[in-house]
């Protein structure tokens, strides 16, 4: 049988390491992320983001709105990322 494997069962699944889920904190939430290498789909969501790269550096491509983006992200490198 020759099956098509879904491209999201391919990418790999960052890890949730720690979070404030559970402490009671209103209108803000935090989480740190294991992000293996890898390509990655991030969806559009209702809030507000800010990444902060933590760890050593890493090459980073982008694609947004169909525009590519290279850089090296290194340690405390912040990604703001804007509902919608």
């Amino acid at each position: 049988m020759n099956a098509i494997t879904p491209l999201a069962l391919l990418e790999p699944a960052p890890v949730s390491l720690r979070s404030s889920d559970g402490l009671g904190w209103n209108d803000f939430a935090a989480t740190l992320l294991g992000i293996r290498a890898g390509a990655y789909r991030v969806p559009a969501m209702a809030q507000h983001r800010v990444n902060v790269h933590v760890g050593p550096p890493v090459r980073m491509n982008c694609v947004c709105d169909g525009r590519r983006y290279s850089r090296i992200q290194a340690h405390g490198d912040a990604d703001v990322i804007p509902a919608g």
